[in-house]
């Protein structure tokens, strides 16, 4: 809040920042994928999902709005392979934007015949 503050951002600017921050935090603790989520429409968002892993396992999944660092420094290799596996079993796999840039033959969800 402090940057906002000291860059000089309108006040109701700064409460619209508030207001997405607070709906973001309360999709991430809430365990569950929400249709209108917001890492369903910004495929850059950690989401729900990444961040119960983040809670189980503890060493992982370290970015805590955007998957974008994680993605950079590896943080969530575990994470990735555990949502490839799944997609394999022809189980719902949580994927991101970076997981179809880097990889898009593995996260490719239709089944051959």
């Amino acid at each position: 809040m402090t940057g906002p503050l000291l860059f000089g951002s309108h006040i109701v600017c700064l409460y619209i920042w508030l207001f997405l921050r607070v709906l973001e935090t309360i999709e991430g603790h809430s365990g569950y994928e929400f249709p209108l989520g917001f890492s369903t429409f910004l495929p850059i968002m950690s989401g729900p999902v990444r961040h119960d892993y983040h809670h189980e396992k503890f060493d992982c999944n370290y970015g805590s709005t955007m998957a974008f660092w994680d993605w950079l420094c590896g943080t969530d290799a575990q994470f990735r392979a555990l949502q490839h596996e799944k997609a394999a079993r022809g189980e719902h796999g949580w994927f991101d934007l970076f997981d179809y840039l880097s990889s898009p033959a593995k996260t490719n969800k239709t089944k051959k015949l």
